[in-house]
């Protein structure tokens, strides 16, 4: 009963724990709930949290290449631009041209005084710039990427040919959830902020939770060899008898590697080398 009762502890603690692991791995890369519209490049989520682009509201992307190069795009996320080519001028938020500097036509995607916010099938956030030229739109997934400022840019281009819809991707510190009460100014622009992200790695998170199955592991070891095999000094250590042999096993392994090799023959055998022998 006593081992029972011990044992269910001593899961009990470890459910705790892996439980606050997740607690705390889960808040850093929290849920903001639905993010909705509240300005042309704002959207704000159910906690008041935020995603403003203005501060990159002007900042030229591109021209960027499209996945063959046969076409290029130039984005500017909350203003419209003129774009002159040799034939024709375009205006819009993105742009599409057949060359990246010497274009001979382009065609208007899409417009930041027409814009809506939504989430793809992945439920990636996005924002989608609509009245391009014959009803062109585009969609540029806004992905949090905390040290990449001003950000960058994917260009995807029509993943359904003629289909007039264009995909991009803004990887972008400016793209992650801020809350705009709380935020350090950007000396820059004094009039914007600055969003900061933390994440914690994969790597991290292994980490974590084999540093809380040693301590489980240890302690519940040492409790379980006191209290119910009343052992005593150091056989209260759980599995004592291993871990005491691991020295000795690592030297008979390094012995036996060594005299793999001439030179160290004699080493395998418990002799003194020779120096005829080396």
């Amino acid at each position: 009963h006593v081992s029972f009762k011990l044992v269910m502890a001593l899961s009990t603690s470890f459910g705790n724990v892996v439980l606050f692991v997740l607690f705390v791995t889960s808040g850093v890369a929290q849920d903001h709930g639905q993010c909705t519209k509240t300005g042309s490049c704002i959207c704000t989520f159910d906690d008041n949290w935020a995603i403003d682009l203005n501060s990159i509201g002007g900042y030229p992307f591109g021209p960027e290449p499209g996945p063959d190069y046969t076409y290029y795009y130039n984005y500017w996320p909350c203003e419209t631009k003129d774009l002159p080519t040799t034939t024709e001028q375009c205006t819009g938020s993105v742009i599409q041209a057949d060359d990246s500097y010497y274009p001979t036509w382009c065609y208007s995607c899409g417009l930041a005084t027409n814009t809506a916010f939504g989430y793809d099938d992945n439920n990636e956030l996005y924002i989608e710039y609509m009245g391009g030229e014959d009803d062109r739109k585009s969609k540029v997934i806004l992905r949090c990427s905390s040290n990449d400022d001003p950000g960058t840019l994917t260009a995807n281009g029509e993943q359904v040919e003629f289909s007039k819809e264009y995909n991009f991707i803004l990887s972008s510190k400016w793209a992650c959830p801020s809350s705009p009460g709380d935020q350090p100014v950007d000396p820059v622009n004094p009039g914007s902020s600055i969003s900061i992200s933390i994440s914690i790695s994969p790597g991290t998170i292994m980490c974590i939770i084999f540093i809380c199955l040693v301590f489980v592991y240890v302690v519940g070891g040492v409790l379980v060899m006191k209290f119910y095999k009343g052992a005593e000094g150091r056989e209260i250590v759980p599995n004592y008898g291993l871990w005491a042999a691991i020295p000795g096993l690592i030297k008979d392994g390094a012995i036996f590697f060594i005299g793999l090799f001439p030179c160290g023959k004699n080493l395998r055998s418990g002799e003194t080398p020779k120096y005829d022998n080396l």
